[in-house]
Parts: C-alpha cells; structure tokens; sequence
C-alpha cells in the first residue's frame, strides 16, 4: 500500500463507528449527513463554521478515503483556516503520490508492452482523472493489474526486474489459485542504487518512504466466483460497461465499509450514463454472483447523487425479499447508518455484508465456504508462509486474529 510522510498542522486521525450499542446519537448522524452533502451536492450543502463540528465530520472523511474529495469541493467555501490548511495538506499530499504512481504504473505498462504481454489496469491512480478530472481527488492504495492466468509467470519475471518482491514465497506455478498476488517495492531503491554505482544490495528500506504496491490479478470476482466479467474486460478492454461493473464489484467487494467506493460508482454513472449501453451491463451482471451487491451499488448511487440509472435495469436485478431484509439489517436501512458502521463492515463482521450481496442458493453457500476457507495459496500470500508449511496452523492463526471482533456484542 503506497504511504506518504506528510504531515498536517492540526491531526485529527480517521475515526467511524463501529455498530452501535445504542441509537445513533443526534451528533453522529448530523456529522454522516453532512459528509454525504459534501461530497455529493458541496453548493447546497450548509458548511460547518465551528471546530466541534469539523471534529466529528473531518475523521469521518479520513476514514471513508474522501478528504481529497472534501477539499476540492470546499476549497471555494468560507471554512475555518485550521480545517481549510489540514485538508489542503491531504489533498496536496495526495496529488504528489497520485503522479508518482501514476509514472510508475505507466512504466510498469510499457515494461509489459515490450515483452508483449495484454494487461487491463483495474482500480488505480488513472481513475482519478477519468472519473473525477482531478488526479488529486481519488486516494488510491496500489494499482490494480488484470492479466491473463496464463502470462502470470512472465508477469512475475517483469515485475521482478523492475525491483517489486513478490509477498508470497515459493514457485510462481504453485500460486496460481491466488487469483491475485502482491509485489511490493521501495519508492527510492532504483535513485538509491544509482548512487551506490547501480548496487543490487542498496540501502535498507526507511521507515516512512513511499511503497509501490501493485495487486497483479488474474479475475476481477474475488473469492472464486464465476467472472464472466474478466472475460468480457479482456475482450473488449475497459469499457464504459465494464468500468460501472467493476466499481460495482470493487464496493461489495470492500464490504460496502467506505463511502469512496460508492462515490466511484456515482462518479461513473454521472460521467457515462447517458451513453451506457444497458442491455449489455445487464447481460454480464445478471450472470455475476454479485448481482444483489450491484443493485444495491446502482440504486444507492441513483438516490443519493441524483444519477439516471434506468427503473428497468434495477427491475431486473432487484434481489428477493429475504436478501433485501438480510441487506438492510446489515448495512442498515439508509446510507447515513451504513457510514456509521463503517469501521465494522470493515472487519469480521463485514463478511455478513458480502453474503447479502451474493446472489442465493448455491452462489451464497460458496461464498460462506470460501470465506471460511480460502485457498491455500491466499493463506500463503497473508502470511508468507513457505510453500511446505502445513496449512492447518495458517487456518488457525487466520481464525484466532477473526475471533476477538467477531464475538464482540454489537446491537443491530
């Protein structure tokens, strides 16, 4: 995940509720309400003036990945200056990064292009521009690289000598059930080695300098689900169709916990509606196991940022009664109660939220079990377990880090 060093005058660090033991408070659902004015319809929404205020809604932001967002749609706004100078900080901050993995994704390309190997770049530092025509605005953890399963070798070998370490140990062969793969590299390493005479040994990685991460994956339906929608990206590239698609998948996918990746999704819809071919995006999402998360995507985006999604389409996608009743006493029955539970749809109990999403019946019983035991490959990558290390220990450890926030009481 890509860091950065910059500091902020006044720190006020990412915080969001877990599910509450009590009614939300008045304080809570007023700071929830006006994150999503903000970021939705920012010239209509009314503008904190006092500090308490900016103490409940300025973390909230942190936390859902959207201060980059607050600032620009605010910077035109009368906000009190410590609040004005710490979210100018972010989004400055933010800039610097996004242009260096930008630069370094586009190298990443051109490294692949030469050993003419097709590869699709999913989520990552380009949708800031395409999505919001502001590279600044979209914070962004790593870059995001579809390839074919049967270039993962030769994609190894690239990324290997463009200095990125792969996170999971052991033969490439042996890890092709990851379905996607982490290769992490240090900012500074090739200017460092420059100074050093081009050195392969170089100096120790710093605390606090920037890290490239790159998720080299192979589907784009995470868990082992059918993905048609792979398929189709590598056929036709990336689509206005496609792109609605996998941002829809991209916010089931993260538990619906942040409110970014609902953002993307209106962001998409705003710029393209209108020239969407529907029938098309229908076709492949009916066939996704994530149909009911993509109508939740859809119909959440249609009524919170006023966008045009076609009554048929949702029609069509609409999940049965118990998966709406399951979806809602998860995530809550408006968005300003699922921004509140952020924090623990984040965690374990997150797992319950990509069940609603899952289309029922069989789909929904596989996605149980892969959740409870995925592939050993996956549990490799997360622990960088060698290729002999027994897999029962891993499934252990994995189970006792779920556990304490699992059996945590929390009131629906």
């Amino acid at each position: 995940m890509a860091t950065s060093t910059a500091r902020h005058s006044r720190t006020i660090r990412p915080k969001c509720s877990p599910l509450p033991r009590k009614p939300m408070s008045t304080d809570d659902a007023r700071a929830a309400e006006r994150l999503l004015a903000c970021c939705v319809s920012p010239g209509e929404c009314a503008i904190p003036a006092d500090a308490p205020a900016w103490d409940e809604l300025l973390p909230l932001a942190l936390f859902h990945g959207v201060a980059p967002l607050l600032y620009a749609n605010l910077k035109g706004h009368d906000l009190p200056e410590p609040i004005r100078a710490q979210l100018r900080s972010i989004y400055v901050a933010n800039s610097r990064r996004n242009e260096q993995l930008l630069a370094e994704q586009a190298r990443i390309l051109a490294a692949f292009s030469e050993k003419s190997i097709s590869v699709w770049p999913l989520k990552g530092p380009q949708l800031g521009a395409q999505l919001y025509g502001d590279a600044a605005i979209r914070q962004v953890a790593d870059m995001d690289l579809l390839i074919r399963p049967a270039d993962l070798v030769a994609c190894d070998g690239v990324l290997a000598s463009l200095g990125y370490a792969r996170q999971a140990p052991g033969d490439i062969a042996g890890l092709r059930d990851a379905g996607e793969l982490i290769y992490l590299k240090d900012a500074g390493r090739e200017a460092d080695q420059g100074k050093n005479g081009g050195s392969e040994e170089g100096p120790a990685w710093r605390p606090g300098q920037m890290t490239f991460a790159v998720d080299l994956q192979q589907r784009v339906l995470p868990y082992g689900q059918r993905d048609p929608l792979a398929d189709r990206i590598r056929s036709l590239g990336m689509t206005a169709e496609n792109l609605l698609l996998s941002l829809c998948v991209n916010q089931v996918a993260h538990r619906f916990a942040r409110l970014k990746y609902l953002l993307d999704a209106a962001a998409c819809l705003r710029k393209h509606g209108a020239a969407l071919d529907w029938p098309a995006f229908l076709a492949v999402a009916r066939e996704l196991d994530f149909a009911p998360g993509i109508y939740l995507s859809l119909a959440w985006a249609r009524s919170l940022a006023d966008v045009r999604v076609p009554q048929d389409v949702l029609v069509a996608l609409r999940p049965d009664w118990f998966t709406r009743r399951f979806a809602a006493r998860v995530l809550g029955d408006d968005a300003v109660t699922t921004l509140l539970r952020g924090a623990a749809l984040a965690g374990p109990y997150g797992a319950l939220a990509i069940l609603a999403a899952t289309r029922p019946g069989p789909a929904r019983w596989r996605q149980l079990w892969r959740m409870l035991f995925p592939p050993a490959a996956y549990l490799r990558q997360v622990f960088a377990a060698a290729p002999d290390d027994p897999l029962l220990p891993l499934y252990v450890r994995r189970l006792m880090g779920k556990l304490p926030a699992a059996l945590r009481r929390r009131t629906l």
